[in-house]
């Protein structure tokens, strides 16, 4: 139903009503039991793999998710922190998405969705023009597994062309660049 507002004329109100939208919620933490603050946590549909919301843990690691949209299907859930280099993990302490544990929060709101992330090691580099050797900025650098051939973590390179590829298992890689454009 159409609502007409006009300049200097109250509008009439429309109350809205709404089911509560489900959420998870939990605590990073690093292998030694320390909290994790502002670590990422995201949720994506098991059956589409679309990305349903993430949030960012507080100062005590803790984080509450609420779902977007009115999702009542199952999700899998990732927490990660590139920034300080540790691994990302999905639920229940797995490296891949496939592996993850199904969550089904529904209207509820669950709890007890903890994770525990390890340190990773790092893939430095720069990335130059081939006819100059310029350095060259905004190249987004992906390191893959070599065995699996598609547990990627990612870069981009800053002014002088540099990258460095953070929170990496112990494993074997091989590093592609990819532009835009």
């Amino acid at each position: 139903q159409a609502l007409s507002v006009s300049a200097g004329n109250g509008a009439t109100i429309i109350d809205i009503s709404l089911d509560p939208a489900g959420s998870v919620s939990g605590v990073v933490t690093d292998v030694h039991g320390n909290p994790i603050p502002h670590a990422w946590v995201s949720a994506t549909d098991t059956d589409t793999w679309n990305h349903l919301g993430g949030t960012s843990t507080d100062q005590n690691g803790s984080y509450t998710l609420y779902l977007s949209k009115l999702y009542s299907g199952s999700c899998k859930l990732m927490a990660s922190h590139y920034r300080e280099n540790y691994i990302r993990q999905y639920y229940d302490n797995v490296l891949d998405i496939d592996d993850a544990t199904p969550v089904t929060p529904g209207h509820n709101h669950l709890t007890g969705f903890d994770f525990e992330l390890a340190k990773g090691g790092q893939i430095s580099g720069t990335v130059v023009r081939d006819s100059d050797g310029m350095p060259i900025q905004g190249i987004w650098v992906v390191a893959y597994d070599y065995d699996v051939g598609y547990w990627g973590v990612s870069a981009i390179t800053d002014q002088n062309g540099n990258y460095t590829i953070k929170g990496i298992p112990n494993g074997r890689y091989w590093v592609e660049v990819h532009t835009w454009g």
